[in-house]
C-alpha cells in the first residue's frame, strides 16, 4: 500500500491526462459501468477560538475499467471573511494554514486498500480536469483568450487545464488583491510561456475573453449578465459565483451532475450559518429554473446524447458542481499507477489495514 504526497503527486500527473482519465470515468458513468455518491457535508459546532463551525466533507465513486473505488474525506474549520464585493468562506484544520483531506484507493476486484493520498494537488487537478473536459465539447475551437477570476491554486490548474486544450496565447486575471493577481499574472505566463495580464477590473477580464472560468471561493456573485459576450464559454466551481437570473443568458448548460451536495447542519447553528455565509441560495436549485432536470449532465456531453454548441455566437456554460467520487476514483488511480511505475510514495504493510474480525 502506498501514501503519495502532493509533491510526488505533482511530478507524476499532467493535466492532459488527467482530462483523459476523467473522460473515460464519465463514458463509464453514461454507459452505467461507473457509480458514485455527492458530495455530502455535515456542519456541527467547534470549540476553536478562531473558527465558527466544523465541517465534515465526502464523496465517493467506483468504476469498472479500472476495478478501483475511492472515497475522499476532509475535516474543516470555517470561518467568514468580508472583503467588500467579495465575501469568502475560509477554513483550516488544527490551525490557519493546515488543511487536512485524504483519499483512499480501494480495488473492487479483491477489496485490498492500494493508496492513501493527500487531496490538495488532486482537488485542483480534478475540478480544473472537469472543467477543461467539458469545455473540450463547449468551447469554440479557435478560444485563445482565456479570462479567470481568481489567482489561487484552482486558478493556476485552470490555466493549465484550458491551455492544455485550446490554443490559448493570452491570460486575463482578476482578483480582489492587486498583489495577489499580480504574482499570479507572472506565474502562469512563465508556466505556460504566454502572456498573463492582471487586470484591474472584472470587466477589463471579459472584454475579449473566449473562455470565462470562476476558480473563486467567494459566496457572493462574481459573474454576471453584463460580463457575458457572443460566443464565450463560462464554467464556475461554486454556484454562488453566478448572478441570479443569469442562466437565460446561456444558450447552452451542461450540469456536472443529476444530484446537488447534501449539507446536514445542526438546526440551533443552521440560521447562523446562513447568516454568515451569506447566501440567498438555500440549495442552490435556484439556478436552474424550476426544472433542473431539463439540463444534460457532463456524463451526457461526452456520451454524444446532449445539446452542445453549434454555432460560435452561442454562449456556453458548465456547472462545475458539485464534486464526485468518480473523479478522485480516476484521478488518485492515474497517480497511484505511476507512482508504482516510477517508484515514488511512501509504501506500508497492506496488512495494517486488513483483520480477522468480522464487523
Amino acid at each position: 500500500m502506498l501514501i503519495i504526497n502532493n509533491q510526488d503527486q505533482e511530478k507524476l500527473l499532467s493535466m492532459p491526462d488527467c482530462i483523459e482519465a476523467l473522460e473515460s470515468g464519465y463514458r463509464q458513468l453514461a454507459s452505467g459501468d461507473a457509480v458514485y455518491r455527492p458530495r455530502i457535508d455535515v456542519y456541527a459546532n467547534t470549540s476553536h477560538p478562531e473558527a465558527r463551525f466544523y465541517r465534515w466533507g465526502s464523496m465517493e465513486g467506483a468504476l469498472a475499467d479500472p476495478p478501483v473505488f475511492a472515497i475522499r474525506t476532509k475535516s474543516d474549520l470555517l470561518y467568514w471573511v468580508d472583503r467588500g464585493d467579495v465575501h469568502t468562506e475560509e477554513k483550516f484544520c488544527v490551525r490557519p494554514g493546515l488543511f487536512c483531506g485524504l483519499i483512499q484507493l480501494y480495488s473492487t476486484a479483491n477489496g485490498e486498500p492500494l493508496a492513501i493520498l493527500n487531496d490538495g494537488f488532486v482537488q485542483h487537478a480534478r475540478v480544473a480536469g472537469t472543467a477543461c473536459l467539458a469545455a473540450k465539447y463547449l468551447a469554440r475551437t479557435e478560444a485563445s483568450t482565456l479570462g479567470i477570476f481568481g489567482s489561487g491554486g484552482m486558478a493556476r490548474s485552470h490555466a493549465l487545464g484550458f491551455c492544455a486544450i485550446r490554443p490559448i496565447r493570452k491570460i486575463n486575471i482578476y482578483s480582489p488583491t492587486r498583489e495577489n493577481r499580480e504574482k499570479f499574472a507572472q506565474e502562469i505566463a512563465a508556466k505556460v510561456n504566454i502572456e498573463g495580464e492582471a487586470c484591474a477590473s472584472p470587466e477589463r477580464v471579459v472584454e475579449t475573453a473566449d473562455i470565462l472560468a470562476a476558480c473563486t471561493d467567494s459566496v457572493l456573485p462574481v459573474i454576471k449578465k453584463q460580463h457575458l459576450r457572443p460566443g464565450l464559454h463560462v464554467s464556475t466551481v461554486l454556484p454562488s459565483e453566478l448572478e441570479h437570473g443569469i442562466f437565460d443568458s446561456f444558450d447552452v448548460v451542461i450540469r456536472h451532475l443529476d444530484q446537488r451536495a447534501q449539507r446536514y447542519i445542526m438546526p440551533r447553528i443552521e440560521e447562523e450559518y446562513r447568516r454568515l455565509s451569506k447566501p440567498k441560495l438555500a440549495d442552490f436549485q435556484y439556478l436552474y429554473s424550476d426544472k433542473p432536470e431539463e439540463y444534460s449532465t457532463l456524463a451526457d456531453l461526452v456520451a454524444g446524447r446532449s445539446p452542445t454548441r453549434t454555432n460560435d455566437s452561442q454562449i456556453t456554460f458548465f456547472d462545475n458542481v458539485p464534486g464526485s467520487g468518480i473523479q478522485f476514483a480516476a484521478v488518485a488511480n492515474l497517480i497511484y499507477e505511476k507512482a508504482k511505475e516510477k517508484g515514488l510514495g511512501r509504501e506500508i504493510p497492506t496488512e495494517w489495514f486488513l483483520q480477522d474480525i468480522r464487523d
